[in-house]
């Protein structure tokens, strides 16, 4: 872990407190969609995994499940992995603090240069502390558009 202000919450409201650690971020996508929302899904997660600082890993069952991605950590499971297999393979090849997997068929947000930032803060800020079990719903409500927007 590292310590100060990271670039993670870069453009927030409220800084960290100096000297709290800064948990690290990884994305974790399971590629079980098809080619185009695999592609789709990454160029948006890229950008801002790579502006943020955070891990990605993208899980296939096959090396041409992600052919021609640039720029993304791809880690093959085998033909036959399940669902289940995936996931925990993302979660095998992701050393950060928290991990946040979502898939390419059904991604958790569709802004995530919104979410990442969030995660970190999140969990740095002592006044807006949000269990582990509520972290899905407040990606969801910073994913969501602003009412009258």
């Amino acid at each position: 872990m590292t310590t100060g202000t990271p670039s993670a919450v870069r453009g927030s409201d409220s800084e960290p407190s100096p000297g709290l650690p800064v948990p690290s971020v990884g994305v974790g996508v399971i590629a079980i969609g098809n080619r185009a929302e695999l592609a789709k899904l990454l160029s948006g997660l890229v950008p801002a995994c790579q502006e943020y600082q955070a891990d990605l890993v993208v899980v296939v069952r096959r090396e041409s499940d992600a052919a021609g991605e640039t720029g993304v950590r791809i880690c093959v499971a085998g033909s036959e992995a399940t669902e289940a297999e995936l996931r925990r393979r993302a979660l095998e090849e992701l050393p950060t603090d928290i991990v946040v997997l979502t898939t390419d068929a059904e991604p958790l947000v569709s802004d995530w240069s919104a979410a990442l930032p969030r995660l970190s803060q999140v969990v740095v800020s002592r006044e807006d502390e949000v269990p582990a079990a509520d972290w899905i719903g407040m990606l969801q409500r910073y994913a969501a558009p602003e009412p009258g927007a």
